[in-house]
């Protein structure tokens, strides 16, 4: 777990603004609830990213680490166990959480979400293009806004949507706090019929009915311990890590924090 000195509400208003000014650099690790199979707890995208932005964060030594937020927008909406939120409602609340951001003296601010998706990452853009818009006025040095989905530090990587590599976090996760978030004897190789909900709104819901299929493929690689395992999930966390650190630290060096 991450040093309680990094967490933003473990700290009182002086010691707050002591960081600020010592290092205006703010992470906040974003999630979804959402449907990951039958193997994976639906906190995966969260726990992802509150695991990799501690990493970061304690590795870089400085700064200050934000609750993680589980509000992200579409989503598998009608898999069993997603609790999804519209792009609209994602986007505000992102813009919101960046003017307070900038409200506070913070000059380096990362939204970084373990869930990803065209959706999310339009949120996310447009939410720091329009808080800086709205919040002009009130920059007195300059401010880099930044919000990206984790896998996009590492584009080597591919992240399939509960696939090896999600489920390898997920058991590496599991395997540092004592919890079982990832059973194994669920994984399986193949098609999976999917009991879907239905909504009333659905006809004005954005995310199309094509990309939630009646059935799920899964790749042979899920039970193939070499290629998914909480190892692998070190391997990847390590990667992810190393990505956005070496992003953070160019940002840094370029406003000279």
């Amino acid at each position: 777990m991450v040093d309680p000195k990094f967490r933003y509400e473990y700290l009182p208003p002086k010691r707050l603004q002591e960081t600020i000014t010592r290092c205006p650099l703010v992470i906040q690790p974003i999630g979804l609830l959402e449907w990951h199979g039958d193997h994976n707890a639906v906190g995966l995208d969260g726990l992802a990213g509150q695991t990799i932005c501690e990493r970061v964060i304690e590795r870089l030594g400085d700064g200050v680490l934000m609750p993680t937020c589980w509000i992200g927008t579409y989503g598998y909406i009608h898999y069993p166990g997603t609790v999804c939120y519209d792009g609209e409602t994602a986007y505000r609340v992102y813009k919101n959480m960046f003017r307070e951001f900038i409200k506070l003296g913070f000059r380096l601010v990362l939204l970084i979400s373990g869930h990803g998706g065209k959706w999310q990452v339009r949120a996310l853009e447009r939410a720091s293009a329009d808080a800086l818009k709205e919040m002009e006025s009130s920059i007195k040095a300059p401010v880099q806004l930044l919000g990206f989905v984790y896998p996009k530090m590492t584009p080597g990587i591919n992240v399939a949507h509960a696939g090896a590599v999600e489920t390898s976090i997920l058991w590496r996760i599991g395997k540092e706090r004592g919890v079982d978030l990832v059973d194994p004897k669920k994984m399986r190789a193949g098609k999976q019929a999917i009991t879907k909900f239905k909504l009333p709104d659905d006809a004005t819901i954005e995310f199309p009915a094509s990309e939630e299929p009646e059935q799920w493929t899964w790749p042979p690689d899920l039970r193939d311990y070499e290629a998914c395992s909480p190892d692998v999930g070190e391997e990847m966390l390590k990667a992810f890590t190393d990505g956005i650190y070496e992003e953070i630290s160019a940002y840094r060096e370029e406003l000279g924090l």
